[in-house]
């Protein structure tokens, strides 16, 4: 029996897709989160892992980075409190896709991949929220693709503003880390911040931002042309 899985159970029915299930449902599944905590750069787990689990973030924030040939890393997602990652390999049976590193020291459950599957199979509304989940994750990685992929200002302004929807107005990113989600260098990322935050659209602190101006940076998503005040 796990001790603590009322209050598991209790975080759990906040946040989705787990917040579409019963409570005796959830309670199920709380008794067989394992609850994990890892420093920061820690490594969660490694990309071409076998697993079969999925993880949700309690705490902190956690990295999922492609590490190239070449030694240089790509951060493709970061996850924050209330996400659930990792849902692939439980799904498909296959091996992790990405690395995860803890950004900072992180809280983070892990459920068993079968009792995952069970809850897709079983609960059309759970499925669907995972569902809808996973898609905008893809929906995310295909916007790298886009034709205003190759302006390095678009995709910092995007991925500020996608940061936005996880943390809020304050974003907890260094610039370094906004470098490797957008693609570019941790060089071009400061240059391209200093002018968003002499435009007024943002204002940088010692490992985080605050966005000031949303509307001007959803403009300048669209492209160098935009129109700025």
């Amino acid at each position: 029996m796990n001790a603590r899985a009322p209050e598991h159970a209790a975080y759990l029915a906040g946040i989705l897709p787990f917040k579409t299930l019963t409570p005796d449902t959830l309670t199920a599944v709380a008794r067989g989160v394992e609850e994990l905590r890892y420093e920061r750069d820690q490594v969660l787990f490694s990309e071409g892992d076998v697993s079969d689990a999925v993880y949700v973030a309690r705490s902190g924030r956690v990295r999922l980075q492609h590490f190239r040939p070449d030694g240089s890393v790509r951060t493709v997602c970061m996850i924050g409190p209330g996400e659930t990652f990792c849902c692939l390999p439980a799904m498909d049976a296959g091996t992790n896709p990405a690395t995860a590193v803890a950004a900072e020291p992180s809280v983070v459950y892990r459920i068993p991949g079968g009792a995952y599957r069970e809850l897709l199979e079983t609960r059309p509304a759970f499925s669907r929220e995972a569902l809808r989940h996973f898609c905008g994750r893809l929906r995310e990685a295909g916007c790298e693709g886009c034709s205003q992929a190759e302006d390095a200002g678009a995709r910092l302004a995007g991925k500020i503003l996608t940061m936005v929807d996880k943390f809020g107005d304050v974003v907890p990113l260094t610039r370094k880390e906004l470098g490797e989600l957008a693609g570019t260098t941790v060089e071009t990322a400061i240059r391209i911040t200093r002018d968003f935050e002499e435009r007024g659209w943002l204002a940088l602190g010692r490992g985080h931002l605050r966005v000031l101006d949303r509307a001007a940076l959803q403009l300048r998503t669209l492209g160098p042309a935009a129109p700025t005040e």
